[in-house]
């Protein structure tokens, strides 16, 4: 079976995502499935508070940033 391309929004469209260019990544389908089992359609802060609170070492924050303003999320 191969992995087909599949397109994934990087800001969800149930977050006011646009099917833009600037906003589609090329992934392959399992990958992208993987990502949704995952992550469902949360936004980049919920991703990185379920990160911390579930997967990432104690002694380790995963971070985001948001890039217009430099506020940590």
């Amino acid at each position: 079976m191969s992995n087909r391309s599949s397109r994934h929004h990087k800001k969800p469209r149930s977050h006011g995502g646009l099917s833009t260019p600037e906003n589609i990544s090329r992934v392959g389908a399992k990958q992208h499935n993987a990502y949704h089992t995952v992550f469902y359609n949360m936004t980049a802060p919920e991703i990185c508070r379920a990160l911390n609170r579930t997967w990432i070492d104690p002694e380790y924050l995963f971070i985001c940033i948001k890039k217009d303003t430099g506020e940590e999320c």
